[in-house]
């Protein structure tokens, strides 16, 4: 009949559509996390015997040991939390930039302005967090 015939033409359109709909959404989490692979198998190879790259590490550890409220490293983003894989790239990304100010000057996390820290990333984190509405508690 033609009232079936409409109901399944429909049903496939609706179909058809939400599928679309959750591949879009979809789509940008799963470039994100492609991303987060080989952006660390590229830091894994290149810059693990590197003595800056080594430092900011020590950083990122006081911070997560410090501030662990409002500061967990990408890593633990991805691996622990919920947060989505694009929201933990744009994170990524704004801790390189807390990291690349707070190592500039020093050689050893013993030197580590922990108040700069503190300014840093509450002037970017923080905002970024709060207007995605993220959190590190998890």
């Amino acid at each position: 009949s033609t009232t079936t015939t409409t109901a399944t033409i429909s049903s496939i359109d609706l179909l058809k559509n939400t599928i679309e709909v959750f591949g879009n959404q979809r789509k940008i989490d799963s470039d994100a996390i492609a991303d987060l692979a080989l952006a660390n198998f590229l830091e894994m190879r290149a810059h693990v015997g590197d003595s800056k790259f080594m430092l900011k590490k020590k950083i990122e550890r006081v911070l997560e040991q410090k501030m662990g409220d409002v500061y967990r490293s990408k890593y633990c983003a991805v691996v622990y939390s919920h947060i989505p894989y694009s929201r933990c790239k744009e994170i990524g990304i704004i801790q390189m930039g807390i990291l690349d100010e707070l190592s500039k000057d020093i050689d050893d996390v013993e030197a580590l302005d922990f108040e700069k820290a503190k300014k840093l990333v509450e002037e970017r984190l923080t905002p970024f967090m709060a207007k995605e509405n993220l959190n590190f508690s998890w």
